[in-house]
């Protein structure tokens, strides 16, 4: 047996592969940062095939959120941030990456910063319940307890709206079996959604609701 170094090996494994398989630089570089980050156990690594992928196509953001994800995994919350704010530059709607950012900013207690991305997501329908569940919690950090209870109801309602329980005013009907305790939930929703939005107007209303019989 010929014993040869690592490296070499590790080099001719993957001459072997590309030349068998027709593997592009990127599919390449892509397996390699996997294989270095969880099987081999060597960020560093992993970190020059994901900076090389970036760096062959600059401003891509497809190829920035890879690697904010992994300094999200890696605990460097400062570049997982500006990897994720490039990718927002080049793409402000690509709502995971910008609910992703949104939350980070939560964790870093920069929740007035995280309250506008959470709204803005919230405008265009995306994940409305669980957006609305953050926004609740974003101003409960900020001490504004009101406001946090009225987006708490009003995902609640997204929700049960969602489950087939509530229908908007003037929809038409279906036969769903009655629930005291959910009508009893819906009218002090109600009731709080109806004390807020009066004086929170720009934050948008909850709308009048009705649970079907």
């Amino acid at each position: 047996m010929v014993a040869i170094p690592s490296e070499q090996a590790d080099r001719e494994r993957e001459h072997l592969i590309q030349k068998q398989t027709g593997e592009t630089t990127k599919a390449r570089c892509e397996r390699m940062a996997f294989e270095e980050e969880y099987l081999r156990q060597r960020p560093l690594n992993a970190e020059q095939y994901l900076l090389k992928l970036q760096k062959d196509k600059e401003g891509d953001p497809e190829l920035m959120w890879p690697l904010a994800q992994f300094y999200l995994r890696q605990g460097n919350l400062e570049k997982a941030e500006q990897y994720m704010r490039d990718c927002l530059s080049f793409d402000v709607k690509k709502d995971k990456v910008m609910l992703a950012y949104a939350c980070l900013l939560c964790q870093c207690n920069r929740t007035a910063e995280a309250t506008i991305m959470f709204k803005s997501l919230l405008s265009r329908g995306y994940e409305q319940t669980k957006v609305q569940l953050l926004l609740a919690h974003a101003y409960k950090v900020q001490g504004d307890m009101l406001t946090s209870e009225k987006f708490k109801a009003q995902a609640w309602i997204t929700k049960m709206r969602e489950m087939g329980r509530v229908t908007e005013l003037g929809s038409n009907k279906e036969n769903v079996p009655k629930s005291s305790s959910v009508m009893m939930k819906f009218l002090a929703s109600q009731q709080l959604a109806a004390q807020v939005t009066e004086n929170q107007s720009q934050d948008g209303q909850a709308g009048s609701y009705e649970v079907m019989s």
